[in-house]
């Protein structure tokens, strides 16, 4: 009765070991996802603090042309600007709207594939409007592909951590089992010479009567 009772105990403990191992990975997972969603606004927050300081950068290369009206001066910045292939399109306004300036030798092709950026240009008054047209690859590639890679490194810590706790928790698991199968034998040993014991003293007190 005693050993089928040690042994209950052996595999509840196992069963303990299971369902904390099986949290563990559960845990990870979480840590994971929360990983992706923390890394998917960091991209976000990029991609607005690059698009807001690209915009501020081409608002003041336009802002002398504007303010002195010179559109040639205007559309050769255009030009030059879209000869980049992060920019697929620029287009230069005046404050009451009319266009000074335009270039679109990259094509705007597929919009979806487009990021479209407007700002006004300011110098003490509205001096006109910027908007430009950006090809979405070339402006969210370079972010992803740094944030990927930081991705990676983070999931191959996270199963190098699951493999090790795995090993430890199988390593120790192997460890207390041996221990307490050492103990189901100590106490089985003892009970077994405890009743013989007893046996061989509850004899000696028979032979003690009989001689009485």
């Amino acid at each position: 009765m005693k050993q089928s009772s040690l042994i209950k105990q052996v595999i509840i403990k196992r069963l303990s070991q299971l369902s904390l191992a099986l949290l563990l990975v559960i845990l990870l997972g979480v840590l994971l996802w929360h990983s992706n969603q923390q890394s998917k606004e960091m991209r976000q927050q990029q991609q607005q603090a690059i698009a807001s300081t690209l915009k501020q950068q081409l608002a003041l290369a336009a802002t002398m042309g504007l303010k002195l009206n010179e559109q040639q001066q205007l559309q050769w910045l255009a030009q030059t600007l879209t000869e980049s292939p992060l920019i697929n399109g620029i287009w230069i306004h005046q404050a009451n709207g009319t266009l000074m300036a335009e270039s679109l030798e990259n094509g705007i092709g597929d919009e979806s594939k487009s990021v479209i950026l407007a700002a006004e240009i300011r110098q003490d008054e509205l001096l006109g409007y910027l908007r430009l047209s950006l090809d979405k690859d070339e402006f969210v590639q370079p972010i992803i592909a740094i944030q990927d890679e930081q991705l990676k490194w983070q999931r191959w810590s996270l199963g190098l951590a699951v493999l090790i706790g795995f090993l430890l928790a199988r390593a120790l698991s192997q460890k207390r089992a041996n221990y307490l199968l050492r103990d189901l034998v100590k106490r089985y040993t003892k009970a077994q010479y405890q009743e013989a014991k007893e046996e061989k003293e509850q004899q000696a007190q028979q032979k003690k009567a009989e001689t009485k």
